[in-house]
């Protein structure tokens, strides 16, 4: 397989992390460069407009279709419009790659197996980005399932040894940021699913496809940086959001996501991550907004009910 790659890039409103992200790029030896606009109103469109390197293509979306319907667009627009490549890289507007390790991904002349490769992803000052930290299926088996319930997220997440250390290891899931996917992955996955619009929809795309037998790797000698706001207290768990929407949408994707991976024990887990959310209501000032929210995500969630969209849900909190 050859290392011919085309970047997707989905943007919306973060148009000066977006010019960094592409100046790198540019500078790179990728063959494409797709930068899927958002609906964005903070001039993206015209700043994309003036740029002149023939290998960039603007996808302008009429309104905000979220990460997962950028990515859908973008990777669409990748495979049927473009088809010549090998490898899809993916990120967000907020995350660029580290030049030299990605120009020695494209000038190596090894073969490389693997379906699918994920980058170490850091934060621009060096620690680990713990949102993009890949890892395993928490139940796939019994001893994983042990180490899930006893550890928690450590517990389905590799260990930062195989960072440190410069350790490739296999994986079942990732983030879109730092992922290269091949073209048979495509060929037979198809694209991600739009209708998450925000959060789950790497994690569902990437579990489906090792779920259908193809093999993604962790590769350390990739390394990419996020420049976004670090989680609280490094905890998941507790992660709040200045917009109540957001909210909305992590919770109703996290529980149709647990429902699909945790099995028999979803109603263990679920419990686990409502006490999560419940705890997180400290830090909203109208409460009253939040759990109506969070009893509206939580209803979706168990419905697999994906269709309110970002106008929806703010007419729920007013």
């Amino acid at each position: 397989m050859g290392n011919k790659v085309t970047a997707v890039i989905v943007t919306y409103n973060r148009c000066a992390k977006l010019q960094k992200a592409l100046d790198i790029y540019m500078a790179s030896k990728v063959s494409d460069i797709i930068v899927v606009n958002n609906a964005s109103t903070d001039g993206t469109d015209d700043f994309l407009r003036t740029l002149a390197d023939p290998r960039i293509h603007l996808l302008s979306l009429p309104e905000n279709s979220g990460g997962a319907g950028g990515f859908h667009e973008g990777m669409k627009y990748a495979h049927t419009t473009l088809n010549d490549y090998d490898w899809i890289l993916v990120q967000d507007d907020d995350a660029y790659p580290d030049i030299d390790a990605l120009n020695r991904f494209i000038n190596s002349a090894e073969p490389r197996d693997m379906d699918a490769i994920i980058s170490a992803v850091y934060y621009p000052e060096g620690g680990l980005c713990e949102m993009n930290r890949p890892g395993f299926l928490p139940f796939k088996d019994l001893k994983q399932s042990l180490a899930t319930l006893r550890k928690g997220n450590s517990g389905f997440h590799i260990d930062s040894s195989y960072y440190l250390d410069k350790r490739s290891c296999s994986v079942d899931f990732a983030s879109f940021v730092g992922l290269f996917i091949s073209k048979r992955i495509v060929e037979k996955m198809g694209f991600p699913d739009k209708d998450w619009f925000i959060y789950g929809d790497d994690l569902d795309y990437t579990t489906n496809f090792t779920r259908a037998g193809f093999q993604m790797i962790f590769d350390p000698k990739l390394v990419f940086y996020h420049d976004c706001q670090s989680l609280n207290a490094g905890n998941v768990n507790q992660k709040t959001y200045s917009s109540l929407w957001r909210a909305y949408f992590m919770y109703r994707n996290g529980v149709i996501i647990y429902k699909k991976l945790a099995g028999n024990l979803f109603f263990l887990v679920f419990l686990y991550k409502l006490l999560s959310w419940i705890l997180a209501s400290k830090a909203y000032e109208d409460k009253m907004k939040y759990f109506k929210l969070l009893w509206v995500s939580i209803k979706d969630g168990l419905n697999g009910d994906r269709r309110k969209k970002i106008k929806d849900v703010n007419g729920i909190v007013g």
